[in-house]
């Protein structure tokens, strides 16, 4: 991948840009995240829509794909 990208309730569904991490092939973005269920997923070189394949909960989205879901602190 030449860019990586995520979307979430957190960032309003827009597109917000990760950082390479040399050439692990990782990538990475801190940001920080109100308590409770939140829902995201990645979006590789622009065209690519995929769910965190390191988070087990996950639910369909409107489109035909997956958004996964992690609990921030707090309580549901």
């Amino acid at each position: 991948a030449s860019q990586a990208e995520i979307v979430g309730s957190f960032t309003g569904w827009q597109p917000v840009k990760l950082e390479k991490i040399g050439q692990t092939g990782y990538w990475e973005i801190t940001l920080a995240l109100d308590p409770g269920q939140q829902r995201y997923a990645y979006v590789v070189d622009s065209r690519q829509r995929l769910a965190d394949p390191s988070v087990v909960m996950c639910e369909d989205d409107d489109f035909g794909g997956k958004n996964s879901i992690i609990m921030i602190g707090g309580e549901s």
